[in-house]
């Protein structure tokens, strides 16, 4: 199912200057206010989630989660898949660029659900819980609860 499409170049609008920068995360913050969507963290990968979530997990006082794209080489400085996740369960949304075909949400729930079960044989799995997303681009905002997000990822 795809929900919307992007072209290149579709976040110079939203970091062409401080101005836009600042009024692009005012409005996904009272987006995600006026959603009632409960997390405690945000949970974000590549570009399009890393030019905002910073930002807002500090001024909503959450937790940020960075989610790796797989690696193409062994240069990176980590193997860690993830950065930012607790120990103990936690539920999360995630931000990104509007949904084309569901794929980058799914690897990021995918990769954070993997890393809850990837535990020593003295600890439980831990459940981490998606409990929507918020998306973005220039013209369009979109926030997802957790039943929409699967219909859409599911589909």
């Amino acid at each position: 199912m795809t929900v919307a499409t992007h072209h290149t170049g579709y976040l110079r609008h939203v970091c062409s200057t401080s101005d836009e920068l600042r009024k692009t995360i005012a409005l996904a913050i009272r987006r995600i206010k006026k959603s009632g969507v409960e997390f405690d963290a945000i949970a974000c990968r590549g570009t399009s989630g890393l030019a905002i979530a910073p930002i807002i997990c500090y001024k909503l006082n959450k937790q940020l989660i960075i989610v790796r794209k797989p690696k193409e080489d062994e240069s990176s400085h980590t193997s860690e898949k993830v950065e930012g996740l607790p120990k103990e369960g936690v539920k999360y949304i995630v931000v990104d660029d509007l949904i084309s075909s569901g794929n980058t949400m799914r690897a990021i729930i995918d990769t954070i659900t993997a890393r809850g079960k990837d535990v020593p044989p003295t600890e439980h799995p831990v459940t981490h819980s998606c409990e929507g997303a918020y998306l973005y681009n220039q013209h369009h905002t979109k926030v997802l609860d957790k039943q929409r997000l699967n219909e859409i990822i599911d589909d």
